[in-house]
Parts: C-alpha cells; sequence; structure tokens
C-alpha cells in the first residue's frame, strides 16, 4: 500500500516538520474569550499561510482553563513566518491579558518544539 511504501522510504523518516506543541494556562473567567481568538487564529493560519499543515486546538475537559495548541509546519521556516503574520500579532495582542500569572512558569517550561517521528512527511499532515 501507498502508507507502507511511504514508511519504508528512508527519505520520508528524516522527520523534517516542524511540530509545536504548547499548553496555555488561562484565567477561567477569560476561557470563552481565549477559545475564540485562538480559533481565528487557528482558521487564519491553516487558511492563509501553505507551510501550516495542521493546528488543534483542545482543551482539559477537568482543568478548562488548560489550552493545548498542537501545531505542525512544513519547516522551521514555515513556522517563523507564521510568528511574523498579522493575525498572530492580533492573537497575541487580543489575548496578553488572558494568561493565569500563577502558571505562567509551567506554560513556558512545558512548550516544546520537536520534529514528527510518525507519521512520516508524506502522510497527508495537511488540515484540507
Amino acid at each position: 500500500s501507498k502508507n507502507e511504501l511511504s514508511t519504508n522510504d528512508a527519505f520520508f523518516q528524516k522527520g523534517s516538520l516542524q511540530v509545536i506543541h504548547a499548553p496555555k494556562h488561562v484565567k477561567v473567567e477569560m476561557v470563552d474569550n481565549f477559545i475564540k481568538e485562538i480559533v481565528a487564529d487557528a482558521e487564519a493560519s491553516c487558511d492563509q499561510e501553505p507551510g501550516c499543515l495542521r493546528f488543534d486546538v483542545f482543551q482539559n475537559i477537568e482543568d478548562p482553563g488548560e489550552i493545548f495548541l498542537y501545531e505542525v509546519y512544513a519547516n522551521p521556516d514555515a513556522f517563523q513566518y507564521h510568528m511574523g503574520t498579522p493575525h498572530i500579532k492580533v492573537w497575541q495582542e487580543a489575548t496578553k491579558d488572558m494568561y493565569d500569572d500563577s502558571k505562567q512558569d509551567e506554560q513556558e517550561s512545558n512548550t516544546c518544539v520537536g520534529r514528527n517521528v510518525w507519521p512520516p512527511d508524506n502522510w497527508g499532515w495537511s488540515v484540507y
């Protein structure tokens, strides 16, 4: 199958995608507004950035103020492009006062940037 061939091809095992996992700790009273703003940013990222392959937002059901971002970019340059877009600047400004300051250190230390291990690069990471 196509999937078996791709997983066995050394070219696709390099894991060249840039993957971001970022926990966000939001003040409970600001969660709905934060979700509105991050969804707008995620939609703009997926619609306007060819290098943004995936942008998931999920919420901890036991701690609604804990929001996780899972983003996949074609390469580090695509992520750097993302960081300079107008829509991320709008998101950063809109959400700057929404974070739970008591968890700021935890939030920063738990953000990680990595590379994909599975699935391989050519498995259709695109959101569309």
